[in-house]
This record gives structure tokens, C-alpha cells and sequence, in this order.
């Protein structure tokens, strides 16, 4: 007959070694993100407001802020 038991302990031991080993490579993976972080770059104001109303603008219309395709007006219209 089998041992489960000892299959269960070799069992239950390998994955928590695979676990353990995943956890390590994660936190190596976020130390290395963290260390190669770049510092934001931030525009003045050059003093030209038009030109900045107008990028405020674009940015309003940006097709990335439309690429949600279920907003909350989509919910409402569907109930």
C-alpha cells in the first residue's frame, strides 16, 4: 500500500520550496524596477498660456481616456 503521508510531506515540501523560490525572484524583480527608476519629468510653463490651454485640451481628448468601454453612463443605459 502507499505511504500518503510520506507522498503528502514530499509533496507539500517541494511546493513550498517552489513558493519560497517564486517570492525571492518576485522581490529581486521589484528591486531591480525600484532601483532603475527614472525621475518624472516635468514641463514649466513657458509663459505661452494658449499653447497650454491647448494641450490641456488634447489631453481631455485623448482616445486612451475613451478605450474604457464600460463606464458607468454604459451601466446606467443598460439596466
Amino acid at each position: 500500500m502507499a505511504d500518503y503521508k510520506k507522498m503528502y510531506a514530499q509533496l507539500f515540501n517541494k511546493v513550498t520550496d517552489v513558493i519560497e523560490e517564486l517570492q525571492e525572484v518576485q522581490r529581486q524583480a521589484e528591486n531591480m524596477y525600484i532601483e532603475s527608476f527614472e525621475p518624472e519629468i516635468v514641463l514649466f510653463n513657458t509663459g505661452n498660456d494658449t499653447a497650454d490651454s491647448n494641450c490641456d485640451k488634447q489631453k481631455r481628448k485623448s482616445p486612451s481616456s475613451k478605450s474604457v468601454g464600460f463606464t458607468l453612463e454604459n451601466r446606467q443605459k443598460r439596466k
